[in-house]
């Protein structure tokens, strides 16, 4: 399954795994699935996933629009999983210049409010080619589209930021409506009147008085 065999795999974010610890994980089985543990560890790998291709057009689309193209052509090392989903994988060392270093995020979803666009960062992991096809549950493989692992895209921040913002901007949600209580729990045009409302308005100095 998707799930790491590994227990206690989130250290390897953090602290790389040796060649003895790969060898053992390897040895005797060749039913396991090949995963990326995204963080400092891997030079702040990050990966961006477009649920569909629909998703990604778009995505590309704002990109170019922003009159960003090169955006666009360094993000070249792609896979496509077993769902159909492109993900995009790429490093940013600035990241470790920042306090805390992000997390998984979703940045846009879909009007009936699936995830369309998110990502797996620093605490998460995503499938890589090379593993055995029933890792996904659909059954089909994790397949390498376009770039190659030996050359990961490198972004600097400004240019992650501008990536993620104009992700965002593909969301389908409805804005929430904020309603708001009138200041002092003020009566509205057309609330019905509160007893208080009704005397003041009819109550004449004299009545007041008595």
């Amino acid at each position: 399954t998707k799930k790491p065999t590994i227990l206690g795999w989130s250290r390897y974010c953090h602290e790389r795994s040796t060649v003895r610890e790969i060898q053992g994980w390897f040895q005797g089985t060749a039913e396991i699935g090949i995963g990326i543990a995204h963080g400092g560890a891997s030079g702040y790998s990050e990966m961006l996933e477009c649920e569909t291709a629909a998703a990604l057009d778009e995505l590309e689309g704002r990109v170019r629009d922003h009159g960003r193209p090169d955006l666009v052509e360094t993000l070249n090392l792609r896979v496509r999983s077993g769902g159909g989903g492109v993900h995009l994988i790429y490093r940013c060392p600035d990241l470790a210049d920042l306090e805390k270093t992000p997390g998984n995020e979703v940045l846009a979803r879909h009007a009936d409010g699936t995830v369309k666009i998110e990502t797996r960062a620093s605490g998460g992991q995503s499938i890589v080619p090379g593993g055995v096809a029933t890792v996904h549950p659909s059954g089909r493989p994790y397949e390498l589209i376009g770039g190659s692992f030996a050359r990961v895209p490198v972004l600097a921040r400004e240019d992650r930021d501008l990536l993620f913002g104009i992700a965002r901007l593909c969301d389908e949600m409805p804005e929430k409506v904020v309603r708001h209580r009138p200041p002092g729990g003020a009566r509205r045009p057309g609330d019905p009147k509160r007893p208080g409302d009704d005397y003041n308005e009819r109550a004449g100095n004299a009545q007041v008085l008595e």
